[in-house]
């Protein structure tokens, strides 16, 4: 019986799997955790320097509750931290260099800490995510060093469920694991995350995935500061509400669509910039209708529209927020509706910007629609960065089975994934 295979026969190691995995599920993590061991000690095994200890290293992909685009205008959001997650066995090596085996994308990522310097040429690679972390972490004073390590990431890419972040976030917890006692704050790590893929891998991005994957849970996250946002707990059992919480895949492709996502933030804070402003969080919606003709003239309707949705979805998030700490489920689910609907008519983030052929989550949001109305229960949203990837929609446990046969004519099979939220965000077990 290996360290592993100890660890998850242990009492410890069972609480671990009932509490981050759906009951029909646990057998299948159990041999994946297996499948990831197995899989560290063959890949390393010519290592005459056999590193020990040996850490389990499990981060959350996130699912955005509410606060469609509002992160990156210092707004406010509440995420959640769900069941499809990345797991890695690691343990640190002397000579500073980092060997990433990623089994998902069947690629060997290698990162020498001796020179964590961000290069134009390695941006968009999983390396620049690697040395982003790394570099961020050391220029915060923490230690940094080199590591083995076997990753398995089911959060699927394009998902809208952030595996980019929880790339990160994995990263980071590695090293806040072997090099600095697992003292780092989940904060700080969420923050080198993101510094990570703004500058080195080069996307713009705002902080909630990050946050969301490091810290567990429902969370509020106000982004007032964002060098220090704040962060509260949502105490609430979402697996006890009867509803289930499904990501479906829309089909759409990612590709090429980088310069739509990264227009929503640019115009937004084009409107800002129109009042002397950095961000929109800056402004109160009240100044932004005194002088809606010459934001117009200026910034374009769009921006206008895009600046609308950001005012209102503030505010909803509140409304969201309240309807969770107190349990009032159809409260909330109006408020996703509403959400979805901003996001679709102001925030114009379902169809990629003339394309007339290929409208996949707009498609997949009006038959979810329809399915909800039918029912009389349920609420869906465009999740995520938009365009393309999937939707959330939240669907009554009674009839979860019946959508998930009903869409998945459409976007085929597989393509709905039924998830469950889980408390916990970024763990680290010595194993």
């Amino acid at each position: 019986m290996n360290k592993m295979e100890r660890y998850l026969d242990s009492g410890a190691g069972k609480k671990l799997l009932a509490g981050l995995y759906r009951a029909d599920d646990a057998t299948r993590q159990k041999k994946r955790y297996m499948d990831v061991y197995r899989e560290f000690k063959e890949h390393f095994a010519l290592d005459s320097h056999a590193p020990s200890p040996v850490f389990l290293i499990n981060v959350p992909g996130r699912v955005e509750i509410g606060g469609n685009h509002t992160d990156h205008n210092n707004g406010m959001v509440v995420a959640g931290s769900v069941s499809l997650d990345a797991v890695a066995v690691c343990a640190p090596v002397p000579n500073g260099i980092i060997t990433i085996r990623d089994t998902a994308y069947n690629e060997t990522i290698k990162v020498d800490t001796g020179d964590l310097n961000a290069l134009p040429e390695e941006e968009g690679t999983a390396g620049a995510l690697v040395k982003g972390a790394a570099a961020g972490l050391r220029n915060r004073g923490y230690k940094v060093g080199g590591f083995n390590a076997v990753l398995h990431n089911e959060v699927m890419s394009g998902s809208g469920l952030s595996s980019s972040a929880v790339f990160e976030v994995v990263c980071g917890t590695i090293l806040n694991a072997l090099y600095n006692n697992g003292e780092i704050p989940f904060g700080v790590i969420a923050e080198v995350a993101q510094h990570a893929e703004n500058v080195f891998f080069g996307k713009p991005c705002g902080l909630m995935d990050q946050m969301a994957c490091a810290a567990g849970g429902i969370v509020f996250i106000d982004f007032k500061d964002d060098r220090s946002p704040f962060v509260k707990s949502v105490p609430m059992d979402f697996n006890k509400s009867g509803y289930s919480v499904i990501v479906v895949k829309s089909g759409g492709n990612h590709a090429a669509l980088t310069d739509q996502y990264a227009a929503i933030p640019k115009e937004m804070k084009s409107v800002a910039s129109f009042f002397g402003k950095g961000v929109l969080r800056e402004l109160s919606v009240d100044e932004l209708l005194a002088k809606a003709s010459a934001v117009r003239d200026k910034c374009g309707d769009r921006a206008f529209l895009r600046s609308l949705h950001y005012f209102a979805e503030n505010r909803r998030v509140l409304s969201e927020l309240k309807a969770l700490e107190s349990g009032d489920m159809n409260s909330f689910l109006k408020l996703v509706s509403q959400s979805g609907d901003s996001s679709w008519r102001l925030l114009q983030n379902v169809v990629p910007s003339g394309d007339e052929k290929f409208q996949d989550m707009g498609v997949v949001l009006a038959v979810t629609e329809l399915f909800i109305h039918e029912k009389g229960r349920g609420a869906c949203r465009v999740h995520g960065g938009g365009f393309a990837g999937t939707i959330l929609a939240f669907i009554h446990g009674d009839d979860a089975a019946a959508y998930v046969t009903m869409i998945e004519k459409i976007t085929g099979k597989g393509s709905a994934v039924t998830l469950k939220m889980r408390s916990s965000g970024a763990l680290s077990v010595l194993i």
